[in-house]
């Protein structure tokens, strides 16, 4: 099988442009992954605080002092609410005794 010189470069104009293509999309594949990490990056660094140290652990002090001022603010509810009950209970067992 004979193939003139013309065939051949034009098969490797070609294949050279295939390439060129193939490299375009890689290329824009590995623009996009490094963007992509780029952002998560960016993100991880707000998240933990970035340049501001013990951003997050003084996030998740606030987050335990509230919790327990809550159970607390429950707490005392309960107390209050019994006795209130109790107080009640006293209050109408003299009145009904007179």
């Amino acid at each position: 099988m004979n193939v003139d010189n013309d065939t051949l470069s034009q098969l490797l104009i070609k294949l050279d442009q295939r390439q060129d293509i193939l490299e375009r999309r890689e290329d824009q594949h590995h623009v996009e992954l490094i963007t992509a990490i780029t952002k998560l990056n960016t993100q991880m660094e707000t998240i933990l605080g970035g340049y501001q140290p013990g951003r997050l652990q003084s996030l998740e002090v606030r987050t335990d002092v509230l919790t327990r001022f809550k159970y607390m603010t429950l707490g005392a509810s309960a107390v209050i609410g019994t006795l209130a009950s109790a107080i009640v209970s006293v209050l109408l067992h003299v009145w009904k005794a007179k």
